[in-house]
C-alpha cells in the first residue's frame, strides 16, 4: 500500500470511508461494489467510470405532480443536485437546460395525450446521470380516479358509503378527500412513500378502501388530490370530483315540495324515501336540456287519480325503487347481484368475500369481510377449471387482481384464508 492510499473495510470486506467536506482528488476503488456515501456536510463525487442511478444520489428522488389541466410539475430532489447543470427532456427532445444554482423544479404543459419519458439529466465532472420516469398523459390519468365500490351514486342517510382509490400513476402522491355538500372536509386519506416519509406520516395502501357515514342529506362529493412528496399535507391540485347523493329513506315527497328534493343535471332525478304523486304534469318540470325525469324512491311510489305524463321530444318519465336505497339490499353487500331472497334462509358461501367493481374491465379487488382472518391465497379459474391467475402469500384482508389481458366472460374466484376457510365467488369481466 502506498503512503497516499487509505484502506478501510468492515467485516464483510466492504470499503468504508468518510470523506471530509471540501476534499478533492482521485479515489481508487480496488473492489467492485457500491459505495455508501456518509458525508452529510456537503457533496462529493468519486471520479470513476460507472453509472450513477437515482438511488445512488444521497437522499435523491425524482417525481411529478399535476398542477392543473395538462400541466405537470417535475421535481428532482437530492443533496447538492441543483448545484450542477441539468435539463428535462421528453420523448421528443429537450425542453430546457438549467445552469448551476437554479431551481430544481420544472413545470411543463403537455399539448397532446400519449406516452412520455421524462428524464432529468445531471452533468457531473466527467459523467452524467439520467433519471427517467414514464408518464402516461391521458384523460384517465386526470379524472375519475375514485370509483364507487358497488356502483351506487346514491346512499342512505346514516349508512356506510364505500369508495375505492384507483389512483394511477399518483399512487405514491395521492390524497383523497371526502367533503360534504357545503365543501367542508369530512376526512382525508393520503398515501405517501414509506421510504422517504416517517412512519408517523405515512398511511399505507390498506386505506385505498375508503368509507364513511353521511348524516346530512343532499349532494356530496369525493375529490382526488395530488400532494407533495415531502411528507407535507399541502394539497397542490385536485381533479376527478365524483358527486353522489345522500337520501333520507324515512321521508315522503309530494307534488308540492319537489323544490326541496335533490336534482341532477341532464336527467332530472328526484330522490326520496317515498313519493306520493297526486296531480303533476311531468313536462312542466322538465327543462328543455334534460333527457327525462326520474323518480327514485327507497320504499314506494304512489300514483293517485289525476296523475298525467305526456311524452315530449326531450325525454321520458321513469318511476323506480332504487336498488341502492331499497331495504332489500344487504347492508354489507357490494356487488350488483347480491340481494336478499325472502324465501331463502340458507347462508351464502359468498357472504364473507366481496368483489368490486363487479362487473369490471379486468382490474378488481377481492376483500375478506370475516373478522380476525386474512387472505393467504387467491386463485382465478375459468369456467372450464383452468387456472388463469393466482396470488400467493397475500397476508392481507384484500387482494387486487388484473385480468385485463384475458377474454371477457365469467371467472371463478377462490379465496383461501389463514384460519383454513375456503370461499368461492364469481367475477364478470366485460368491456
Amino acid at each position: 500500500m502506498e503512503d497516499n492510499q487509505i484502506s478501510y473495510t468492515d467485516g464483510n470486506g466492504n470499503f468504508i470511508h468518510t470523506i471530509p467536506y471540501g476534499w478533492s482528488g482521485n479515489l481508487k476503488i480496488e473492489k467492485e461494489g457500491f459505495i455508501t456515501y456518509q458525508n452529510n456536510l456537503g457533496p462529493f463525487y468519486v471520479n470513476e467510470n460507472r453509472t450513477f442511478y437515482l438511488d445512488e444520489v444521497p437522499n435523491g428522488y425524482f417525481y411529478w405532480e399535476k398542477v392543473s389541466g395538462s400541466t405537470y410539475k417535475f421535481t428532482a430532489v437530492g443533496f447538492g443536485i441543483a448545484e450542477y447543470t441539468w435539463s428535462f427532456r421528453d420523448n421528443y427532445g429537450y425542453w430546457d437546460t438549467y445552469g448551476p444554482y437554479t431551481t430544481n423544479t420544472r413545470t411543463h404543459s403537455f399539448s397532446s395525450e400519449g406516452s412520455f419519458r421524462v428524464c432529468l439529466t445531471v452533468d457531473f465532472p466527467g459523467h452524467t446521470i439520467d433519471i427517467c420516469n414514464d408518464v402516461e398523459i391521458n384523460a384517465g390519468t386526470w379524472d375519475y380516479q375514485i370509483s364507487f365500490v358497488d356502483d351506487c351514486y346514491v346512499v342512505q342517510k346514516g349508512q356506510e358509503a364505500r369508495f375505492i382509490d384507483m389512483t394511477s400513476p399518483f399512487d405514491k402522491l395521492g390524497r383523497v378527500r371526502l367533503l360534504n355538500n357545503g365543501g367542508s372536509e369530512i376526512k382525508t386519506y393520503r398515501k405517501q412513500d414509506a421510504i422517504n416519509c416517517p412512519t408517523s406520516n405515512t398511511i399505507y395502501p390498506e386505506n385505498r378502501i375508503l368509507s364513511t357515514i353521511f348524516n346530512t342529506t343532499g349532494n356530496h362529493w369525493i375529490r382526488q388530490h395530488a400532494g407533495n412528496f415531502d411528507c407535507s399535507d399541502i394539497l397542490s391540485s385536485s381533479w376527478g370530483d365524483i358527486h353522489f347523493t345522500v337520501v333520507d329513506c324515512n321521508s315522503t315527497a309530494t307534488s308540492t315540495n319537489f323544490s326541496s328534493t335533490v336534482q341532477r343535471t341532464l336527467t332530472n332525478t328526484w330522490y326520496s324515501g317515498s313519493f306520493n304523486l297526486n296531480s303533476i304534469n311531468c313536462p312542466s318540470i322538465n327543462s328543455p336540456n334534460s333527457r327525462g325525469v326520474e323518480f327514485s324512491a327507497c320504499k314506494e311510489i304512489v300514483l293517485k287519480p289525476g296523475f298525467e305524463s305526456k311524452p315530449t321530444s326531450n325525454g321520458y318519465l321513469e318511476l323506480k325503487i332504487d336498488k341502492c336505497l331499497s331495504n332489500l339490499r344487504k347492508s354489507y353487500d357490494h356487488s350488483d347481484t347480491n340481494f336478499i331472497d325472502g324465501n331463502n334462509n340458507c347462508p351464502s358461501q359468498f357472504s364473507n368475500i366481496n368483489i368490486y367493481p363487479n362487473p369490471n374491465s379486468g382490474i378488481f379487488v377481492v376483500e375478506l369481510s370475516a373478522e380476525n382472518d386474512i387472505i393467504i391465497k387467491v386463485e382465478v379459474m375459468s369456467i372450464t377449471g383452468s387456472l388463469i391467475d393466482q396470488r400467493l402469500n397475500v397476508k392481507n384482508y384484500y387482494c387486487e387482481l388484473d385480468l385485463s389481458n384475458e377474454t371477457d366472460g365469467v371467472y371463478l374466484v377462490k379465496v383461501y384464508t389463514k384460519n383454513g376457510e375456503f370461499y368461492t365467488s364469481r367475477v364478470i369481466k366485460q368491456k
